[in-house]
Order: structure tokens, then C-alpha cells, then sequence
């Protein structure tokens, strides 16, 4: 699976950044610009972005996943042409198959199998998912949120419903009743049911992991005063990925116009593995609101 590195910049390139970003025609220009800023700059070390860096534990048979949802068939079920599918915002990695005795073909002394894993880490009992919603008619959708545990046993299922017209960026929480279990895996899921599919149409959705594990030893060494930014690099430099992730982007949801907040945004979804028209428009997207069907009706 590809990487896209990033080179940290300071916060006096980020207010540098933001203004040119002004001077750009259009938000898919600007994101880009954005991207390619970061990147292509090299600076000193006393201000990083916040970062995720894959951590090294756990490397083998991870379980699998599917970050992207694939596309409805046509019509308003449809993502609008020209933006990804329905995302989910983590991290994915390559892995081989690797079972106990045989691991190689021995014709062809190849993997007999590779699959994408995805797995991200948080510290929170009750963390906060994140997605790519790319549908424009969001009346017309539904989204469902199931969660299990490792032996299959469903802890959750809730329906969400977009309340404002996308394609935008949206934040699903675990219901408060249900508490990860430090040390546990749980699998979720992410289904986009839209009213106008037809019989046949296949399901819309993404799946994946996710691990409660312990905070990470340095967090303990920061001052009684960190700021959150400082706790979100430190997550992300410590493989924490939801933890670093919710900081990032509810800070850059509440202050969209301070540049140190886009940058950071920009920073850590550009160091994992999206490809860069997927990422350009991912930094670029709006904020949209949901919530769940009971609420909603009410």
C-alpha cells in the first residue's frame, strides 16, 4: 500500500499556507495546494504537525477490512462524479496471510495470500468514528452503525441520518452504553442505505477494527498545561490513530479559519495511505451533521 510522507512544517509556514490559499479559485485547488505546500517543505523540528506513524506491535495476521464502500449503481444513489466513495478516515496496511506451517507456495514461492487490514487503536471507551459521506442527496440516506465484538456478537446497531446536504465529513459516536474493553478488539460496520436502491443493488459500506489499548507512556511526561495539539502529535506519533484523529478534527471543525488547525488537518490525513485525489478531497470537504433516526424523528 502506498505512503505519502510528510515533512513537518512550522506554524509560521502554516499562516503562510493560509494565505495563499485565499488567492485560490476553488476548494478542490486549495486543498491541493495545500497538500503539495506540505510536503514539498523541510523546517525546523521545534514545531511538527501532528502525524500518525504505523506502530510496529501486531504486525501479522491482523484482521482485514474495507476502508472504501464502493459506489452505488447510478442515479441520486450515487456518489456525484468525480469524489470518492463512502470512506472511513483510518489508516490501512498491506498484510500476508501467514498460517502456522506452510506460508509459501511452493510452485511459485509467493504469499499464498495478501488482504488490507484494518485496524486502528484508540485509549477511549467510547471513541468517536469518522467517514467520508459522498452523496449529495443525504434526505435520501440512512446510515447504520453496527458494532461487535471478536466473537461476532452484535453490542450495537444505530441509525444515523444526515441533517444537511452533502458530500461532507461525518463523525458517528458509539452509543453511551457501550464501553470497549482495554486490550479488546471490536468490529465495526458502516452501511449507506439509500431509499431509492433498487432490489438488487448491493450494499454501500465499510468495515473495520478497532482496539482499546493503554495510553502510551509519554503522555504521562507531558506538563500539567499541554495543549490538546500536543497530545494529538503525541498520539499519532504513538500509532493511536482515532485519539490523534477526533483531536485534529474537532479542533479544526470549531476553528476552520486558523491555519495552524488546517494545517494540522492536512498534516495527518496526508501521512497515511490515501491516494492523493482522495486526500485533496478529504482536506477540502465540509463539516455535515447527523443524528440518530429516533432523534431525528422525534
Amino acid at each position: 500500500m502506498p505512503r505519502y510522507p510528510l515533512n513537518p512544517v512550522t506554524v509560521g509556514l502554516s499562516l503562510g499556507l493560509a494565505g495563499a490559499l485565499l488567492a485560490l479559485g476553488s476548494y478542490r485547488s486549495a486543498a491541493e495546494a495545500d497538500v503539495q505546500r506540505v510536503e514539498d517543505q523541510r523546517v525546523s523540528q521545534t514545531n511538527v504537525l501532528v502525524e500518525y506513524i504505523e506502530p510496529s506491535w501486531a504486525d501479522r495476521n491482523r484482521p482485514g477490512g474495507r476502508r472504501d464502500g464502493g459506489a452505488s449503481r447510478g442515479g441520486p444513489c450515487a456518489p456525484i462524479t468525480g469524489q470518492p466513495n463512502l470512506t472511513a478516515l483510518v489508516p490501512t496496511t498491506l498484510q500476508r496471510f501467514e498460517p502456522e506451517e506452510t506460508q509459501f507456495d511452493t510452485e511459485s514461492d509467493s504469499p499464498l495470500s495478501t488482504y488490507t487490514s484494518v485496524l486502528t487503536f484508540t485509549t477511549d471507551p467510547q471513541p468517536l468514528l469518522w467517514f467520508y459521506f459522498p452523496y449529495e442527496q443525504s434526505e435520501l440516506f440512512t446510515l447504520e452503525l453496527i458494532l461487535q465484538d471478536e466473537g461476532g456478537n452484535t453490542l450495537e446497531q444505530t441509525n444515523f441520518v444526515p441533517t444537511e446536504q452533502g458530500p461532507g465529513i461525518v463523525q458517528i459516536p458509539l452509543s453511551t452504553e457501550i464501553s470497549l474493553t482495554e486490550g479488546e478488539q471490536y468490529q465495526w460496520y458502516l452501511y449507506a442505505h439509500c431509499a431509492a436502491s433498487q432490489p438488487e443493488d448491493p450494499p454501500v459500506y465499510a468495515k473495520g477494527w478497532i482496539k482499546r489499548v493503554p495510553p502510551p507512556a509519554a503522555l504521562e511526561s507531558l506538563p500539567p498545561r499541554a495543549s490538546e495539539r500536543q497530545r494529538a502529535a503525541l498520539y499519532g506519533t504513538n500509532g493511536i490513530w482515532q485519539d490523534a484523529l477526533t483531536i485534529v478534527a474537532e479542533r479544526y471543525r470549531e476553528q476552520p479559519q486558523d491555519p495552524e488547525a488546517r494545517a494540522d488537518w492536512v498534516s495527518l490525513l496526508s501521512s497515511i495511505d490515501f491516494e492523493p485525489s482522495t486526500l485533496s478531497t478529504l482536506v477540502a470537504a465540509p463539516w455535515l451533521k447527523v443524528g440518530s433516526a429516533a432523534e431525528v424523528d422525534r
